[in-house]
């Protein structure tokens, strides 16, 4: 420890700030004997997770989705005195929620949800991360999963027993620089496997996955056989301060990597005047080179994601069709509202997610490009939540008559039709002399349900029963009916509820027959004509505003890490111009420094 703190004093002196900040924060969980392990299981979507956790769990609370939903990130703590569940909001508030409300579709606003449980299946030491599937679709999965990396100390890789290792997970593991933390592999869902199966898997795993696994464990969640992993868990817990010293090991390695950079062009440049001067001025170029790269990092970005544009507008025109179609079939209520509250929800759900993806694909393009990674810690934790959250307003045409100017004159008709339909069942039955009807009775009240229902004629083709036809047959034979309609009215309501029911679902086809196309087509021409040329202009302003204020970010931050190193230069160069002897003593005590720090060990 002491070392350390040397290193820091070293980072302090040359006013690295950054640099010491970040050793500082390693030298204090070194010293904290409670430190906790954050161990995130990774996979595929599907391989089994979550499950797993409520396995270990005595809540046994967290979903279990058949489709991705949520990027909620999951924290499970163990050992609690109560199980309860506690939510960090993006604005950094925190609250309590009911354990039976820890629904994925519940929790979207929450970026975060520590989950506190009783159980001692896991030692208390570890904090497992369920994090979302590595081949979901939504780009806000891969943002989250990205973005918890840095701060883990260790990977659990979990593998559905049916799959085995996928490319994917491989290339992720690579690509992403987790080899260079301990990587526990679980197998899985190995209840649908025989005892030979799983020793020829285990042996394909060990022959054909070129990853540096330090153990591999086999799990059934289905049949809560945990007890290899548990074990694995104690043998975790019991190498904790041996892991932790690992993972600060390799951080202090890189820090300390930075500043005997930034020493040694400290001594190439202090031979004289003229070359600390120009090493003052190489920091300006140093700043430029920085600024380069992050616009050439910004433009591949930008590249890579051109075609997520036409693939967001595609799912975008797809959901709308299908739900503003759904909208118009409807009745009684306000087609132009609804429309317009639909539209703004499914554009401001897809800006979020392709907003999301623009931090993801950077953090990703950042990783993986060589020739001009951004070495800043912005690159690694950018967030861009304050974007994609409003869709711009709409102009909805008038959608509250397409499809549905016939609705009120079918109505009619219905009810004409339900009325004839009464008279036949009365006249069926002997109700006509009840009523003190005759036959002329009978006639006349056909007469007026026909002017009611002007298109009875039709329905009579149309209705291949034999009882319609006995129905029109008796009305063209009936009499007088409008004296007594309201009487006959009051027995149809309660004898002809079938022959209404029939006719009312008659007239509702032929409506939906005449106004489908009609609602098809203005649901066509408004997507095509407005929403999706507004929409692709959307997502090109988002993209263009994301990656400014990202790039932004990177330079000002760029910025602030060179102008340490010019500004100790600068020191330097005044030093060397007022007092030789001074300057010669700092150069001494500079290559001291150096040396102390070749000989560092962590």
């Amino acid at each position: 420890m002491e070392s350390l703190n040397r290193v820091i004093e070293i980072a302090e002196s040359l006013e690295q700030k950054s640099i010491a900040e970040r050793l500082r924060a390693i030298e204090e969980r070194a010293q904290n004997p409670s430190a906790q392990l954050i161990l995130p299981l990774i996979g595929e979507f599907s391989a089994g997770k979550t499950s797993l956790i409520n396995a270990l769990t005595d809540s046994k609370v967290l979903e279990i989705a058949s489709l991705p939903t949520t990027a909620t990130l999951y924290q499970i703590i163990f050992g609690a005195p109560e199980n309860k569940a506690v939510a960090l909001s993006a604005e950094g508030e925190e609250v309590e929620l009911q354990l039976d409300a820890l629904k994925n579709d519940e929790l979207k606003k929450y970026p975060t949800v520590t989950l506190f449980d009783t159980s001692t299946k896991v030692p208390k030491d570890i904090i497992f991360v369920d994090t979302p599937g590595l081949s979901s679709p939504d780009p806000k999965h891969r943002e989250v999963l990205t973005s918890i990396l840095p701060q883990v100390d260790a990977i659990l890789l979990t593998v559905d027993a049916n799959q085995a290792v996928t490319r994917s997970l491989i290339d992720f593991v690579k690509s992403m620089r987790l080899a260079e933390k301990p990587i526990y592999l679980i197998l899985n869902k190995i209840d649908t496997k025989s005892s030979s199966e799983l020793q020829d898997l285990k042996r394909g795993i060990a022959r054909d996955v070129d990853l540096p696994i330090d153990s591999l464990v086999c799990a059934s969640a289905y049949t809560e056989n945990i007890s290899e992993l548990q074990q694995l868990l104690t043998k975790i817990q019991a190498e904790k301060t041996q892991i932790i010293a690992k993972v600060d090991a390799l951080r202090t390695k890189e820090l300390v990597g930075e500043l005997r950079s930034f020493i040694a062009e400290v001594l190439r440049s202090s031979s004289s005047p003229k070359e600390l001067k120009e090493a003052v001025r190489a920091q300006e170029r140093e700043l430029e080179r920085l600024q380069s790269n992050i616009r050439q990092l910004m433009e591949r970005v930008e590249e890579k994601l051109s075609d997520k544009v036409d693939e967001t507008q595609s799912t975008l025109r797809t959901q709308l069709w299908s739900s503003l179609n759904g909208i118009l079939s409807k009745k009684g209520i306000s087609y132009n509202e609804a429309i317009k509250a639909e539209v703004i929800n499914v554009k401001t759900i897809l800006l979020q997610n392709f907003t999301r993806q623009v931090a993801t694909t950077i953090r990703e393009v950042n990783a993986s490009s060589r020739d001009i990674r951004v070495q800043l810690p912005s690159a690694e934790t950018i967030d861009l939540s304050q974007l994609g959250e409003q869709a711009n307003d709409i102009h909805v045409e008038d959608f509250d008559s397409v499809g549905h100017e016939n609705d009120k004159k079918f109505g009619w008709i219905a009810k004409g039709l339900a009325i004839a339909a009464g008279v036949a069942s009365v006249a069926a039955t002997g109700g006509f002399s009840v009523l003190g009807l005759g036959a002329a009775g009978a006639a006349g009240a056909a007469g007026a349900a026909l002017e009611v229902g002007e298109v009875a004629a039709v329905a009579t083709t149309a209705v291949k029963t034999t009882k319609m036809m006995r129905m029109m047959n008796v009305m063209s034979k009936a009499g007088n009916f409008v004296q007594k309609g309201h009487q006959i009215a009051s027995v149809v309501s309660s004898a002809t509820e079938k022959e209404r029911g029939f006719i009312e679902g008659l007239v509702g086809k032929a409506t939906e027959f005449f106004s489908k196309p009609r609602r098809e087509a203005a649901v066509e021409t408004f997507l095509d004509a407005q929403i999706l040329p507004n929409f692709e202009a959307d997502l090109r302003n988002y993209l263009s505003e994301s990656l400014r204020l990202i790039g932004e970010r990177m330079n000002a931050e760029a910025a602030t890490l060179v102008g340490e190193k010019r500004e100790a230069l600068s020191q330097l160069q005044a030093q060397q111009e007022q007092a030789q002897a001074k300057y010669e003593a700092e150069i001494k005590a500079i290559k001291e420094k150096d040396q102390y720090l070749a000989t560092f060990s962590c």
